[in-house]
């Protein structure tokens, strides 16, 4: 899903306006920061779940 995001869904949003990526930002930056948000989520989910189970 981050790949589509970074690569489908940025260059549209570019085009119209809605972003602009400036001081040399790019679309696998763009990648990278969604992975690692999607990362640090996943792993905050798993340790609340097993932090309220105890």
């Amino acid at each position: 899903m981050a790949a589509v995001i970074a690569f489908l869904f940025v260059p549209i949003e570019k085009q119209i306006g809605f972003i602009a990526l400036v001081k040399g930002l790019n679309n696998f930056h763009i990648f990278l920061i969604d992975v690692i948000i999607s990362m640090l989520a996943y792993g905050l989910t798993k340790f609340f779940v097993a932090f309220y189970q105890m």
